[in-house]
């Protein structure tokens, strides 16, 4: 579940963010509000390997600094059968704008990469059907 939750950054589809294409243009913290279309605290529920859990999103937030940085911190309950877990997920690494509108994010951690498009106030993640929408 951990892996899932840290592809979920990784596989970054952004609509949205500020009016220059620079780190700085778009830097600033943004909020986790919808997940799904649903808005917060929002659940879902994920088949893995034939193992199904449901993932509450309680919070979430991703810093993107005008040096090309990032931290993201992501807040969820799991229940898999009757056992719940609360679960804190961060991650940090870097990230380049390249042109046009694009966003290309690399976890310190496990030097994973992710891509995604710029345009706006509003970030969007994508990744095995869940849409989480961060918004600055």
């Amino acid at each position: 579940m951990k892996r899932f939750l840290t592809v979920c950054l990784l596989s970054i589809v952004l609509s949205g963010c500020g009016d220059s294409f620079s780190p700085d243009g778009i830097s600033g913290t943004y909020e986790l509000t919808f997940v799904n279309g649903s808005a917060m605290p929002a659940s879902v529920t994920v088949t893995d390997g034939g193992l199904s859990a449901q993932i509450t999103f309680e919070s979430g937030t991703l810093t993107l600094r005008g040096d090309g940085t990032y931290l993201f911190s992501l807040r969820s309950e799991i229940t898999i059968g009757t056992a719940t877990v609360t679960d804190t997920e961060t991650d940090s690494g870097t990230f380049a704008l390249q042109e046009p509108a694009t966003i290309r994010i690399t976890s310190s951690q496990d030097q994973e990469m992710g891509s995604g498009s710029v345009n706006g106030g509003t970030l969007t993640f994508i990744d095995d059907g869940i849409t989480l929408v961060f918004e600055k």
